[in-house]
């Protein structure tokens, strides 16, 4: 399955550690956050009328604890760790896996993306997972969720998004997990809405939005602004659902 939120999500950890401007997670400050969160709202507003996507409850701060354990039906998701860098290079070097992004990364690419990985979590009590196989050590992908700092209308927000081993496509596991992952925003978060884009052409994840019924909203589809005019992955799709539209268990 690819990825979905195809710069920000995943490979946007990638460049946290380097020099100059800072596009990985930043220092956790609910106040400023929150201030941020209501500024958008209204930019939103003005922009949409009723397409208003965040209000101040979206942004309850969430306790720093250590991640906490998700289950599903055939899968667990935990925590990242160091030794997991094997896998996710390996799947960040895998052309198909790939294609929807702007390249493939290297291994150091690979192990700034982890080190951010893990510092979302220490951050913000949330953050990406690695989904594994119960009964078993093998892991499947990644999923979860990460704060969105883009400079987008509808930024801050929180994005769902993915990214599977292509071994393990077609077996329904991306939708599983996020949907779990998803009612841990709602539940656990507290988040009143959670949202994902991608690029036109990854129907994949596009189908997976939908069997989350996750809905469309193309008032918010958006030019990927770490792109240059032209590229071809610069136009994206825009997703949302809000946690009313849950469905229950």
């Amino acid at each position: 399955m690819h990825a979905t939120g195809a710069i920000d999500f995943l490979s946007l950890f990638t460049f946290s550690n380097r020099k100059g401007r800072g596009v990985g997670p930043r220092p956790h400050n609910p106040a400023i956050w929150l201030r941020k969160s209501v500024a958008a709202s209204r930019r939103c507003s003005a922009r949409s009328g009723e397409h208003v996507l965040l209000r101040s409850r979206d942004v309850t701060t969430p306790s720093r604890s250590a991640a906490p354990e998700l289950q599903t039906e055939r899968l667990v998701l935990r925590a990242p760790s160091q030794a997991d860098l094997g896998f996710l290079a390996g799947i960040n070097q895998d052309p198909e896996v790939m294609k929807f992004m702007p390249g493939l990364m290297s291994v150091d690419d690979t192990r700034r993306q982890l080190e951010g990985m893990l510092q979302h979590f220490r951050d913000h009590g949330f953050g990406v997972w690695v989904a594994v196989r119960k009964g078993t050590d093998d892991c499947v992908g990644i999923v979860g969720l990460k704060r969105v700092d883009l400079d987008v209308p509808f930024a801050p927000s929180v994005e769902i998004a993915w990214r599977l081993a292509r071994s393990q496509w077609g077996k329904g596991y991306a939708a599983e997990a996020a949907c779990e992952v998803l009612r841990f925003g709602f539940e656990r978060l507290a988040l009143e809405q959670i949202v994902g884009f991608t690029v036109p052409r990854n129907r994949r994840s596009i189908a997976v939005f939908e069997r989350l019924r996750m809905r469309p909203d193309p008032a918010f589809d958006f030019e990927h602004p770490k792109l240059p005019a032209g590229h071809e992955l610069r136009p994206h799709v825009f997703y949302r659902i809000e946690r009313a539209e849950m469905p229950r268990s």
